[in-house]
């Protein structure tokens, strides 16, 4: 499975380009809302489409 162009939908959809925070876990937790983000938008695409 291709990763990248989760990371590609993240920067040209919805802008998410840098991190605003430091340290590891604050890293990990915002980059967490990013991918529920694009999670919740295929999935709300797929319910309107089903």
């Amino acid at each position: 499975i291709d990763v990248e162009p989760v990371f590609g939908f993240l920067k040209a959809n919805l802008g998410f380009t840098r991190f605003s925070v430091r340290g590891k876990e604050k890293v990990k937790n915002e980059l967490a809302f990013g991918l529920l983000a694009v999670n919740l938008r295929k999935y709300t695409a797929r319910e309107v489409n089903v």
